[in-house]
């Protein structure tokens, strides 16, 4: 299976996935989890520590670096992906948000907003998804590159705990975050991939 089924193949399953647990929010299943996983990581400081790297204002710092390096190297397709990629995803988080309603854990001072999906684990996912997505294939070595997806995907996972251990969170918006963060960037990578191949002929 070449590089762009798995991308399809990879979207649909995790697209799946998120189905399935939305389907089962309300489940004893589901329920005994979060309890489970809250009890586990409530608290701990050092998860907490990783917030900030899925913050509103870290990303756009990162972005704006990014899209920066990107106009200066002409690369338009690049800063089109990294826009779609971001303004695509918030618009997805919100929508489901207020579809599914889900209030989030009960504890002092808690956000207002909607709790499934997390936006911080799915927007964590696809701005550091597509980072690597657009700078990894800039380093020469396979070592290198491969160091760079697993800081990214390390990074993210931090940042979908980080926020069960400050209690903003169940794990269950959290897992659901991750999915449909990874649904959605493997399917834009899939079209963007099959874009360039799809340019890249025509010019030879």
């Amino acid at each position: 299976m070449n590089r762009d089924r798995w991308m399809i193949f990879g979207a649909i399953v995790a697209a799946a996935l998120f189905a399935g647990l939305a389907s089962a929010l309300h489940t004893d299943a589901v329920i005994a989890l979060d309890n489970r996983m809250a009890d586990l990581l409530e608290g701990n400081r050092f998860l907490a520590l990783f917030t900030p790297f899925g913050d509103a204002r870290f990303i756009a710092a990162v972005l704006l670096t990014a899209a920066i390096v990107l106009y200066i190297r002409r690369n338009w397709t690049g800063l089109l992906f990294m826009g779609i990629s971001m303004g695509g995803g918030t618009v997805l988080n919100q929508g489901l948000k207020q579809v599914f309603g889900r209030l989030r854990p009960d504890i002092p001072h808690q956000l207002a907003s909607f709790s499934f999906p997390s936006g911080h684990s799915q927007m964590g996912i696809v701005y550091l998804m597509t980072i690597a997505f657009l700078f990894a294939q800039s380093v020469r070595s396979g070592n290198g590159r491969r160091l760079i997806w697993m800081a990214a995907v390390l990074l993210a996972v931090l940042i979908g705990l980080s926020r069960i251990a400050l209690g903003r969170h169940f794990a269950t918006d959290v897992l659901g975050g991750w999915m449909l963060g990874l649904a959605w960037f493997l399917l834009l990578a899939f079209v963007f991939n099959g874009y360039g191949n799809g340019t890249s002929r025509r010019r030879a």
